[in-house]
């Protein structure tokens, strides 16, 4: 089975994952070579100081130079995989995307289906909650030094759930998220237009 575009951004945005991880791990290490370099830079300074094991203090910087060197690079190489790593994500977005926008489709349908059923919920429950607060007002009429202004008579989300009934009883849809396309298909048949256009001049002038 094919591989999704959403599966293959997803590995490709873990493969970047992975190479800042290199990276970080190369600079770290970059970073102690040239702190040990510094050290072997002053363990020579003290052996002419002492005038003892000049020549062994200036091998070991040698050595530790190189190896400053060497993580150096190796830590500009690791910087670079991952801009490469980067590149690569983003140009299969901006190549991709629509198809990935398109494999976003469940998803939206998911969201949109949980909304409606939310409103329904919310809905039910806020007609539930009047009933409830219809029976409190009514007990409290007959209950000695209580009256129905001692409770509430609408709950905080009381306008919110007005206005969703007006959708319910429209007939009304919650909008996907996904584009509809209509702009984007006419600028690319624009486009194509002028394109055939610039082509027809160019071979009328040849």
């Amino acid at each position: 089975m094919a591989k999704s575009k959403t599966q293959a951004l997803a590995d490709l945005a873990q493969a970047e994952v992975g190479e800042r991880q290199k990276q970080r791990e190369a600079e770290l290490a970059a970073a102690r070579a040239r702190e040990a370099a510094d050290q072997a830079r002053s363990a020579l300074v003290d052996a002419h100081v002492t005038e003892k094991g000049v020549g062994a203090a200036e091998k070991a910087r040698e050595r530790a130079l190189k190896l400053a060197d060497d993580a150096t690079i190796q830590g500009e190489a690791a910087q670079r995989r991952l801009d490469r790593a980067g590149q690569e994500r983003r140009r299969f977005e901006v190549v991709h995307a629509r198809e990935l926008i398109d494999e976003l489709g469940p998803a939206a349908e998911q969201a949109v289906r949980k909304i409606e059923h939310g409103i329904r919920a919310l809905v039910e429950g806020n007609g539930e909650w009047h009933v409830v607060a219809q029976r409190v007002s009514a007990l409290l009429r007959e209950l000695p030094g209580a009256s129905p202004r001692d409770a509430p008579s609408d709950h905080e989300l009381g306008g919110a759930v007005r206005d969703l009934k007006q959708v319910l009883t429209g007939g009304l849809d919650v909008t996907s998220p996904l584009p509809h396309w209509a702009h984007h298909d006419q600028q690319l048949a624009d486009e194509a237009v002028k394109r055939d256009l610039r082509l027809e001049r160019d071979r009328a002038a040849a």
